[in-house]
């Protein structure tokens, strides 16, 4: 903002008082998947609103994905970390109320744990940033979050390749 400054009724220059910044909240950054998988050109967003991973990828013995909770929502909402088609749905004792989407050229989700069944059918077509489900407890686990996991070509790989987890906060 400036103030006009005036010498005998007649405006001479400005001065300037201070400057305002603002920084809209960002929700889920993206960026182009990892260079090592190809340039495939999707854009990733993370799965949670105020992201904090819980627990990396193989953070213990077999657990092959990513958990992340909302730090001031608990049971926030779960968000499609890319533009996806519902490929499989269902409850599984050890992973819950879960998800697998295919973001198409090569690259398949999961959503592991939600606290209801997805909101979503097999087949629906779903956008990045949409709410899928709720962060949940459901299956085995030690608290409500959800545990994302991803596949390129099959083979499955540590999330953070794929998804701006920078962005996270991180344990």
């Amino acid at each position: 903002l400036y103030t006009d400054i005036y010498v005998n009724g007649v405006i001479s220059g400005y001065r300037q008082d201070f400057v305002k910044v603002v920084v809209e909240p960002i929700v889920g950054q993206y960026r182009y998947n990892n260079a090592a998988y190809d340039d495939r050109g999707i854009f990733f967003s993370l799965p949670c609103n105020n992201p904090y991973i819980y627990c990396d990828y193989y953070g213990y013995a077999g657990h092959n994905g990513c958990d992340f909770i909302d730090l001031y929502n608990p049971y926030g909402p779960v968000l499609a970390c890319c533009d996806c088609t519902i490929i499989e749905k269902g409850y599984e004792s050890r992973m819950g109320n879960y998800y697998y989407v295919d973001c198409s050229k090569g690259i398949v989700m999961r959503y592991l744990h939600m606290n209801v069944p997805g909101y979503y059918n097999v087949g629906d077509a779903v956008l990045r940033g949409t709410v899928i489900g709720q962060i949940g407890n459901t299956g085995v686990g030690s608290g409500p979050h959800v545990d994302v996991g991803v596949y390129i070509d099959g083979v499955q790989v540590d999330p953070c390749t794929v998804l701006p987890c920078e962005q996270a906060g991180r344990r």
